[in-house]
């Protein structure tokens, strides 16, 4: 069970586990309150449905994203701004090999047609690319070749992650993400 907090953030905090963990489809309204100890009737007086909940979800990963960017920004330079944001991956490995990225799953699942989740999901991508553009142009990139470096960069360790889920193996991911370092230390 989700402990501490408002009976809200409990339901968002046991929806973003249970989601992540499990899958949105997966993921009952029941499962999400039992998860959080909060009656299920009462699931219905701060989210009207299940996608306004996914979209609860997806807005506190993009406030933990943009946090750590920002203490990223603050506390480092951009070529290891870069190397934190692949060491966050390694950092993350076990929970990336058995569940999957926490963008990427909410993406896939949620692309549907008519359905703005999947928009909203994706938003968070765009973030982290425009972001690591930001850092490949500070390394003295040209705008253009920034927004392919970034979208290589992304989606190199996009590919890593799922094939180490697939695979059940961190290894593909640990190895992935050595060899994306080593590129940005020789930039």
């Amino acid at each position: 069970m989700v402990a501490g907090g408002d009976k809200r953030t409990r339901l968002v905090q046991a929806a973003d586990d249970l989601v992540y963990r499990n899958g949105y489809a997966s993921a009952t309204l029941a499962d999400i309150a039992g998860a959080a100890g909060v009656p299920v009737g009462n699931v219905y007086y701060y989210f009207r449905t299940k996608e306004s909940l996914a979209s609860a979800v997806i807005a506190t990963r993009g406030r933990v994203y943009a946090a750590r960017r920002d203490d990223w920004d603050r506390t480092l330079q951009p070529r290891d701004r870069v190397l934190g944001f692949i060491a966050m991956s390694v950092d993350a490995r076990r929970d990336l090999a058995l569940s999957g990225c926490p963008i990427g799953s909410l993406c896939s699942e949620l692309q549907k047609p008519g359905s703005p989740l999947g928009a909203e999901a994706g938003q968070l991508f765009c973030e982290w690319l425009d972001w690591l553009g930001a850092q490949f142009e500070a390394l003295g990139h040209s705008r253009r070749d920034a927004g392919a470096q970034s979208l290589h960069l992304l989606s190199r360790l996009q590919g890593a992650t799922l094939l180490a889920r697939a695979l059940r193996s961190v290894d593909v991911l640990v190895d992935e993400a050595a060899r994306a370092s080593a590129w940005i230390e020789s930039l």
